[in-house]
């Protein structure tokens, strides 16, 4: 039996527990993804076209076309959040009846708590990062 590898062809690496790809290989393609990104920014602020879609003219006033604007406007409203956190509710409970992870729906909780490893640790790594920012604001 052979070893598991990354899923990228010419990788010999195993991959990262929990992902298909090792971890160099997910930074090399989010930098891969960013780059066409910033070109596709770069080729419609060129163009003057809308920096969202990179479709349609983008408005005099901004940097997007008017169907953005308006779809981005229309997530703000309480209406709409609303609407978003009881399906993310709906998402959680479902994923818990599973016996998944409420967060990521991906893999299993760690015994005796709520979130998977990788859900775990992102989690502590913010409430961390927002106990340091706290602490520094008061001194």
């Amino acid at each position: 039996m052979t070893a598991e590898r990354c899923n990228r062809n010419s990788c010999k690496r195993p991959p990262t527990p929990g992902f298909k790809t090792c971890r160099i290989c997910r930074e090399a393609q989010r930098d891969r993804a960013r780059r066409v990104r910033e070109q596709h920014e770069t080729n419609a602020r060129y163009a003057g076209n809308c920096l969202v879609c990179f479709k349609r003219p983008k408005l005099a006033v901004g940097t997007a076309c008017q169907d953005c604007r308006d779809r981005l406007r229309a997530r703000k409203t309480p209406e709409h959040k609303a609407v978003e956190r009881e399906k993310a509710n709906a998402r959680a409970k479902a994923r818990i009846a599973a016996g998944l992870c409420p967060k990521c729906g991906a893999r299993p909780p760690v015994i005796r708590r709520r979130l998977c490893m990788p859900c775990q640790l992102t989690q502590n790594r913010h409430h961390d990062r927002h106990r340091a920012k706290k602490a520094a604001a008061t001194g």
